[in-house]
């Protein structure tokens, strides 16, 4: 499903930044040095991965489900 947006329901990267600091409890200046660590791949540069397929580290590819730790 997928919805579109109108100019007026986007914002900025630094209005983003903002409310992402907000509600982290940060500063935009932390949430930019944090993003600034992230090695984010160009989505036509990224992997395909058979979910269904993948191994997962503790489930040796039997497709068991992974709980939080």
């Amino acid at each position: 499903m997928s919805r579109e947006s109108s100019d007026a329901d986007m914002i900025s990267d630094e209005e983003f930044t903002e409310l992402l600091a907000d509600a982290e409890g940060t500063t935009p200046l932390e949430i930019e040095r944090g993003a600034a660590k992230l090695d984010i791949v160009p989505p036509e540069r990224a992997t395909i991965v058979d979910v269904d397929k993948a191994q997962l580290p503790d489930d040796e590819g039997r497709g068991d489900k992974i709980h939080d730790q």
